[in-house]
This record gives structure tokens, C-alpha cells and sequence, in this order.
């Protein structure tokens, strides 16, 4: 099991949460952000989960499918409208050992980024990215190579779907699809986790009991 963790959307009153147990549930709350008014379980027993920062597109790895190859997308977007609840948009035959999800420019999709797991004595997995549509399509947007396996995954703040990434051996890459561009920035292999400012210009990364922080001047903005 995975230990427990929950997202909250950064612009809307939805929050994601993987219990101890592996139970995922969705809950939205009142404009004060005081009060649950809704409540909806994703999964009985779920690994790794992703949520849009606006907090309607949500994926969830689903470990009670076969051999736990299967994410489930959710959202609470639909072509009639907004609704109340997340409802299953559909599912991914993956196996994924990191995922992000964002929303993109229209509501009646999002951006897809994840990881599949890599078999021993086989190339390194690339990071792939799709679109994933309400009217249950998939379309599969580039594929980024890795030369060591990658285990932090996230978009950058903004509709432009620049994604940063980070590797066993410390590398730490933001991709832009719009012009096809990489920016590299090398860290020790140990680090855990990396986030980065809503302005590109700062990456913060956590590793053992401290954290890290430098700037990122070349970052695609």
C-alpha cells in the first residue's frame, strides 16, 4: 500500500484523497472551503492518483483491475455542463509508476503525462502524453525519451502543457511541446520530490531532511 495522500485544486473547492487502505475518494467542498457537500468513491484500492490544479480532471491507478494495469479518468466536465460529481470518463490499459494530469484549453478534454513501469533488462520507459477526450478517445502527443527511470512527474503552472520531470540520476527536465525544446537542469540522484514557481524562474527540490532551492533562468515560459 501506498501511504496516504490528498490534493487539493488550487481554483475550485475539490479535494482528492487516497486513504491508508487505498480507498480514493472525491469530495467538493462549500465556497468557504468549510464544509463537504458532496462525496464520491473512485477506487476500493488504489495506487497512484493525479488531479488537474482546477480539480475536475482526476486519474487514478485502479490495482483492483488485472495485475493493476488500469487508470481510471474521472471528471466532473461535461458536454451539457459542469456536474456535481466526478463521473468515470473512461479507462487506460497502463501500468503507470508516476502520472500528472492537466486541464487543457477546452473542458471536454485534459493532458495525460505518465511513466509506465519498466521491465528488468529492457530500455528505459519514455514519458508519454496524451489528450484524453469525454467522448472516450485517446490521441497520444509526443513521447519523451529518459535515460534513467523517472519518478517525479507534474505540468507546470499555465495552459501551455510544459511538463518537468526527474530522474533516478538527478536530472531534471522541462519539456515544451509548442516548440518541441528541453531545458536541463542537473541535481544529486537522491532527490525525492521537485516542484517549480508559477513563473518558471525557481525549482525547489526535497531530499533527505532538506530541501533545495535554485533558479532556473533557460526555463521555457
Amino acid at each position: 500500500m501506498l501511504p496516504a495522500t490528498i490534493i487539493l485544486s488550487k481554483n475550485s473547492q475539490n479535494l482528492v484523497s487516497r486513504l491508508c487502505d487505498g480507498q480514493v475518494f472525491c469530495w467538493q467542498l462549500n465556497a468557504a472551503r468549510c464544509q463537504v457537500v458532496s462525496e464520491k468513491k473512485l477506487a476500493s484500492r488504489g495506487g497512484l492518483i493525479a488531479a488537474s490544479r482546477d480539480g475536475f480532471w482526476i486519474a487514478v491507478v485502479n490495482q483492483e483491475a488485472d495485475n493493476g494495469g488500469q487508470i481510471d479518468i474521472w471528471s466532473y466536465e461535461a458536454t451539457a455542463g459542469r456536474k456535481q460529481d466526478p463521473c468515470l470518463v473512461m479507462n487506460l490499459k497502463k501500468r503507470p509508476s508516476s502520472l500528472a494530469v492537466a486541464e487543457s484549453s477546452s473542458n471536454t478534454s485534459c493532458l495525460l503525462a505518465l511513466v509506465e513501469v519498466s521491465a528488468p533488462g529492457l530500455p528505459v520507459a519514455p514519458i508519454e502524453v496524451f489528450t484524453v477526450d469525454l467522448d472516450n478517445t485517446v490521441t497520444s502527443l509526443y513521447r519523451v525519451r529518459q535515460r534513467a527511470p523517472c519518478h517525479t512527474l507534474s505540468f507546470c503552472h499555465g495552459p501551455d502543457g510544459l511538463l518537468l520531470s526527474g530522474d533516478t540520476e538527478g536530472l531534471i527536465l522541462i519539456h515544451d511541446p509548442s516548440q518541441n525544446k528541453h531545458s536541463m537542469y542537473h541535481d544529486n540522484p537522491g532527490i525525492q520530490s521537485i516542484c517549480i514557481s508559477v513563473d518558471r524562474t525557481l525549482i525547489v527540490t526535497t531530499e533527505a531532511n532538506y530541501l533545495r532551492f535554485f533558479r532556473a533562468p533557460h526555463a521555457p515560459s
